[in-house]
C-alpha cells in the first residue's frame, strides 16, 4: 500500500474544523507568525518558507512537505476546499464549479467520500495526478468579460498582478525552464483556468512541479519590493503560482503518458469550529434566516418568473427581428452594389463611396433606437449653439456621417467629441438651467475610464449620446509615440489605485456605474482622474490636441495603440461641416488620419463587425426602452 499525505492548509487566524482522515495532515500555514496552533502541524520546522505565507499563502505549507515529509503520492488542499471522491458529480454551486455546502460534518464529508480511507488509497493508486475540473473565466461576473486567462489576472479588479510582472514571469520560464514555456503560453492564453492548487500527484511529478514553482517564484521575489504592498497585490506570488500549477498540469496532460483524473473542489462555507459545537443552535439559525424567508417568498418568486419569462420572450421577438433586419440589409447590399449605374470613370474609393451612399438605412426597431438619438444629437446641438461652443462627430458616428449622411445602418449609438472647456461649459449650464437634460459621468474600473453622456433625466432610457473629451497638450518628450506609451502607462496606474481605492472603502460596484449610490468612492475616483488629467494638459491653447486620460484606452489590436491619439491642432480645427440625419454637425478637418487612428483603417473600407449591432442586447433589448426611444422621438426638440 502507498503512503499517501494530503496537506490541508489552514489559516493562522482562523481555528477552522478538520476532517478526520489519516490521509490528511492538518497544517497552519505561516505557523512562524503566531503561536497557537490549535492542535495542527508547524509549516515552520526544518527548511521552510514559513514567514512568507503573507506572500505566498498555502505555497508555504506545499513548499514544507516538499521538502522535510516523505510519501508516495503528495497533496494539497485548503481548510475549506477539499477535492471529491465521490462516485459522481453535483450541482455546481458557482461560476468557478465548486459544489458547496455549509458546515463539515461526517454527514457532509461522507456525501464525498472524504471519510473512507480504503476508497481514497484505492482511487489515488489509479492515477498519477487528480486535479481539479477547469473553469472557463468568460464566466466570471466581470465587466467587461475576461477572454482569457491572461486577462483574468492581470486585469482583474482584485488586482491580482500586472502585464508587466506576467511577461517578466515568461522570460524567467522561458530562460530557466524552456520545457514548460509553450504551456505557459498556452495556459495564458486559454479561456480555461484551473486555480486553487489542490492535487494529488505520485512524488516524481510532485518534486518536479515544486523545483518548477518555487524556482520561478523565488527569483521573481528577487526583483519585488514585496514589503510595501496591500490588499490583493501582497499575495501576487501566490496567485502567480496558480499560473504555474494550471501551466505545469497542462504540461502534464500534454505529455499523453500520464494518468489524469479530474473531479470537482467541494467548498464548506463555514468551517470555524467555535461555531459548530452548538448544532442546535446552528441549525435554527440556517432554517430562521435561509428556508422559512425562501418559503414564504416562493409563490412571490414563482410570479416574477412568470413574468420575466413573458418578457424574455418579447425581448427574444424583438432581438430575432432586427437580427432578421440585418440579414435583409446584408442581402440588399450585393443588389443595390451591381444595380447602381456607375459613372466612368471613377477610381477605387469613389466606388467605394457610391457603394455607401446607396446603402439602405436600418429599418423597424433599431431604426427607431437610432431617431431617438437624432432627436437628442439635435437637443445637445441646440445647447451647444446657445453657449457658443462645438464639437465634432467621433468613432462610428464620424464613419456615418461622411459615408451615410447618417448612422452607419446597423450602428446603435452616437459618439461625439469636443474641447473639455466646451464641456464643461454645457454641463454647468444643464446643471442650474434645464430640468429635462443631463450629463451623467459613468465609471469603468476595469478600463479605468470615466465616461459621459448627454440623456434626458426625466426618464430612464437607454437612449444617450456619447461624449470623448480632449485637452490642449504640450509635447514633453520626442514625439507623439513616445508620449503615448508613456500615457498608457499612467492609464495602468489609474486602474491599480482606483481598485485600490475600491478595496479601501470595501466597494466594487459594476462596470458602467455612475456612482450615485456611492458619493464617497466618486469623489476619490474623480480625485484620481483629475490629478492626471491636469498633469498632462496644457492650461494655454497649444499645437497639439490629447484624448486624455479619462477616455477608454482598450484595445491593443488598435493603430491607435502604437501610434497613439495625439493630433496637431489643424487635424482637427477648423472643423468642417457635415450633415448628419439632417442636423448640421462638425467633423474634424483632416477627418481621413482621425479615423483611422481609432481604427487602423480607411472609413471608406469595409469593417469586420459589418452588420452588427454591439449595444443592442446590453440597452435596448430590455422591456420599455422601445417605448422610451418612441417617447423621445414624439418629444423631438425639447429646450427645457
Amino acid at each position: 500500500m502507498s503512503k499517501i499525505k494530503i496537506f490541508v492548509s489552514h489559516r493562522r487566524d482562523m481555528n477552522s474544523e478538520i476532517i478526520n482522515n489519516p490521509i490528511y495532515c492538518n497544517v497552519v500555514c505561516g505557523s512562524a507568525l503566531i503561536k497557537n496552533l490549535n492542535g495542527k502541524c508547524a509549516d515552520n520546522l526544518g527548511d521552510n518558507i514559513s514567514e512568507k505565507a503573507p506572500y505566498y499563502s498555502e505555497f508555504t505549507v506545499q513548499y514544507w512537505a516538499w521538502k522535510n515529509c516523505k510519501a508516495d503520492y503528495y497533496g494539497l488542499c485548503h481548510y475549506r476546499r477539499y477535492l471529491s471522491f465521490a462516485d459522481k458529480m453535483y450541482q455546481e454551486f458557482n461560476e468557478q464549479r465548486f459544489v458547496a455546502e455549509q458546515i463539515i460534518t461526517n454527514k457532509t464529508v461522507k456525501k464525498y467520500g472524504l471519510l473512507n480511507v480504503k476508497k481514497m488509497e484505492k482511487e489515488i493508486e489509479k492515477y498519477d495526478v487528480i486535479t481539479s475540473v477547469t473553469y472557463d473565466v468568460k464566466n466570471i461576473p466581470n465587466t467587461p468579460k475576461f477572454n482569457n486567462v491572461y486577462e483574468c489576472f492581470a486585469y482583474s479588479p482584485a488586482l491580482f498582478t500586472t502585464p508587466e510582472i506576467i511577461e517578466r514571469i515568461k522570460e524567467i520560464v522561458k530562460t530557466n525552464y524552456p520545457e514548460y514555456y509553450q504551456s505557459l503560453i498556452d495556459e495564458l492564453k486559454s479561456s480555461q483556468h484551473r486555480g486553487f492548487n489542490c492535487f494529488v500527484m505520485r512524488k516524481e511529478l510532485f518534486f518536479r512541479m515544486c523545483e518548477f514553482e518555487f524556482g520561478t517564484l523565488f527569483r521573481l521575489e528577487k526583483e519585488l519590493n514585496l514589503k510595501n504592498r496591500e490588499g490583493n497585490r501582497k499575495r501576487e506570488l501566490a496567485y502567480l503560482g496558480e499560473i504555474l500549477y494550471g501551466t505545469f498540469i497542462r504540461w502534464v496532460i500534454n505529455q499523453n503518458k500520464y494518468k489524469v483524473k479530474e473531479t470537482q473542489i467541494v467548498l464548506f462555507l463555514n468551517t470555524d469550529k467555535q461555531k459548530q459545537k452548538s448544532k442546535i443552535k446552528t441549525s435554527l439559525q440556517i432554517i430562521k434566516n435561509i428556508f422559512l424567508p425562501n418559503y414564504k417568498r416562493l409563490k412571490k418568486i414563482e410570479k416574477n418568473i412568470k413574468e420575466q419569462n413573458q418578457i424574455l420572450k418579447q425581448s427574444i421577438n424583438k432581438i430575432s427581428a432586427l437580427q432578421a433586419n440585418i440579414e435583409k440589409i446584408k442581402n440588399q447590399n450585393a443588389m443595390l452594389f451591381f444595380s447602381q449605374p456607375r459613372k466612368f470613370p471613377e477610381n477605387l474609393d469613389e466606388m467605394k463611396l457610391s457603394f455607401w451612399k446607396s446603402f439602405p438605412k436600418a429599418i423597424g426597431d433599431l431604426r427607431t433606437i437610432q431617431l431617438a438619438e437624432a432627436a437628442l444629437l439635435k437637443n445637445f446641438a441646440l445647447f451647444c449653439d446657445e453657449l457658443n461652443v462645438t464639437f465634432w462627430l467621433h468613432g462610428g458616428s464620424l464613419i456615418g456621417g461622411l459615408r451615410h449622411n447618417g448612422f452607419v445602418p446597423w450602428n446603435d449609438d452616437i459618439d461625439i467629441a469636443m474641447l473639455r472647456e466646451d464641456f464643461l461649459k454645457v454641463k454647468d449650464f444643464l446643471n442650474q438651467h434645464s430640468n429635462i437634460y443631463e450629463i451623467r459621468e459613468y465609471y469603468y474600473f476595469n478600463l479605468g475610464c470615466r465616461s459621459y453622456r448627454f440623456r434626458r433625466k426625466d426618464i430612464e432610457s437607454a437612449v444617450f449620446v456619447d461624449i470623448f473629451l480632449y485637452d490642449y497638450y504640450s509635447l514633453k518628450f520626442e514625439d507623439a509615440i513616445t508620449d503615448w506609451k508613456n500615457l498608457c502607462y499612467q492609464k495602468k496606474r489609474i486602474i491599480q489605485q482606483i481598485n485600490m481605492t475600491c478595496k479601501e472603502l470595501n466597494q466594487l460596484p459594476n462596470g458602467n456605474n455612475p456612482l450615485i449610490e456611492f458619493p464617497e468612492l466618486k469623489t476619490k475616483c474623480d480625485c484620481i482622474f483629475d490629478t492626471y488629467i491636469n498633469k498632462n494638459k496644457s492650461t494655454d491653447i497649444s499645437d497639439y490636441l490629447l484624448w486624455n486620460l479619462d477616455n477608454n484606452y482598450e484595445n491593443e489590436t488598435r493603430y491607435a495603440w502604437h501610434h497613439g491619439r495625439i493630433f496637431k491642432k489643424e487635424d482637427i480645427f477648423p472643423l468642417k461641416k457635415c450633415l448628419f440625419e439632417n442636423i448640421e454637425v462638425f467633423i474634424p478637418a483632416n477627418y481621413e488620419k482621425y479615423t483611422f487612428a481609432e481604427y487602423g483603417f480607411s472609413y471608406l473600407d469595409m469593417p469586420k463587425n459589418f452588420g452588427e449591432a454591439i449595444h443592442w442586447q446590453q440597452y435596448f433589448s430590455k422591456a420599455g426602452q422601445l417605448e422610451l426611444a418612441q417617447k423621445i422621438i414624439d418629444d423631438a426638440v425639447l429646450k427645457g
